[in-house]
């Protein structure tokens, strides 16, 4: 899976640029031009939980499989808050699992019905989409068109997991005949597009939506950011589709995410884990006791004084040259670029970095691109004190309009 996921793959993949450029050009522009003329609110949060779930689901199903939220506003809506009404429990599920279970055996229904269905109501939406890939992939071997792999209709990821599952000579072992999914692998191969397709939830959806905040409170940056990015549109075709290495290598474009997702990182709880059987040393403290639980949590080594001078200010011109027009270097950038723990590290690092950061360049530079906005009020969006540190309040409304 790493293969699909590296950054030079997503950048050369153009079926994802085709995929990415038909749901900003045909879904999401159409409803920012509408509220642009009709002068209404735009939830600016929802726009940014629908987009790159879309253009996430289309990478892994194929485009016209996508799971099309910004095409229906009820289905957005139902999905946000299934997804969402769960935060809340997910700490005693997780500390306390022992507890739970017997007060559940005990006939305590500890979740209410709406919390308990919203899972498996996720999960069934999920497996019904992978059904239709499997369908697609089946069509096309048994039509002779499986090798169209580079198509914006394949469901990439989709395949390359269920060939992992199965094993890549099922096909060979059919004599010819599609090898059906047994209900187990099934089932682990939906379980596994959960995870992936949800990504755009948060991993893209958190930073994209602060990022429009503190844009639309700073209009002299909104403008300077429109104007570096002026020249990469203007090359683009009549799509609107634009080079994703020269999108990728815009200075100011990179320090705003950079900085918002030091501020805001999508899973800022820590990950937690239970020290080895004898005394250890870690990060310089030593003879912590055999079976002492330790974490790293994004939002304190994100907010180290000594790197990030105003830890607490949104400040994207610090990954920035004096000048602003490259990235800084040097050992007080090193030093930053080592404490930045957005997506992780090592062999834990976020598989969906690369296709995350494109997704979130890719939409923030389109929509500043040809759309202006600015604050609706005067609320101060703020994140979740939790191990996923989305909004507290699932609305950002924005005032918006065309520039372009």
């Amino acid at each position: 899976m790493s293969a699909l996921y590296s950054k030079s793959a997503i950048l050369k993949n153009k079926a994802l640029a085709v995929q990415m450029t038909t749901i900003i050009r045909d879904q999401l522009f159409p409803a920012l031009k509408a509220h642009s003329v009709g002068k209404t609110l735009v939830d600016m949060h929802r726009a940014m939980v629908a987009t790159p779930t879309d253009i996430i689901s289309a990478f892994i199903f194929g485009l016209s499989r996508s799971t099309d939220l910004l095409s229906d506003d009820q289905a957005a809506k139902l999905r946000m808050r299934q997804y969402h009404i769960r935060y809340f429990y997910a700490f005693f599920f997780q500390e306390y699992p022992s507890l739970w279970h017997w007060l559940e055996r005990l006939g305590w229904n500890v979740l209410p019905k709406e919390v308990k269905n919203a899972g498996p109501e996720i999960e069934h939406w999920i497996l019904a989409i992978c059904d239709k890939a499997e369908q697609s992939l089946k069509e096309g071997y048994e039509h002779g068109t499986e090798s169209e792999t580079a198509s914006e209709e394949h469901p990439l990821v989709y395949a390359h997991l269920r060939t992992a599952i199965q094993g890549s000579s099922a096909l060979d072992r059919q004599d010819g005949k599609w090898p059906a999914l047994s209900p187990e692998q099934r089932d682990d191969l939906a379980s596994e597009m959960v995870d992936a397709a949800f990504g755009g939830f948060e991993v893209s959806a958190i930073p994209l939506s602060f990022a429009m905040y503190h844009l639309a409170k700073d209009q002299k940056l909104q403008q300077k950011l429109r104007k570096d990015l002026e020249p990469i549109f203007a090359t683009a075709n009549p799509d609107h589709a634009v080079d994703p290495v020269m999108l990728d290598e815009v200075p100011l474009l990179q320090a705003i995410l950079l900085e918002t997702l030091r501020l805001y990182p999508p899973l800022a709880g820590g990950l937690a884990r239970i020290s080895p059987d004898r005394p250890v040393t870690l990060c310089g403290y030593p003879g912590i006791p055999p079976g002492t639980r330790v974490s790293a949590r994004c939002y304190c080594l994100h907010r180290n004084p000594d790197v990030f001078p105003e830890p607490e200010a949104w400040r994207p011109e610090r990954w920035l040259t004096a000048d602003g027009l490259s990235l800084a270097t040097g050992p007080d950038a090193t030093e930053m670029y080592r404490w930045w723990w957005a997506f992780g590290s090592g062999s834990r690092q976020c598989l969906g970095l690369h296709l995350a950061r494109y997704v979130d360049k890719s939409i923030l530079g389109s929509v500043i691109s040809h759309f202006s906005v600015t604050p609706a009020d005067e609320t101060v969006p703020e994140a979740f004190d939790s191990f996923i540190g989305n909004l507290t309040v699932q609305k950002l409304n924005l005032m918006i309009e065309e520039v372009i």
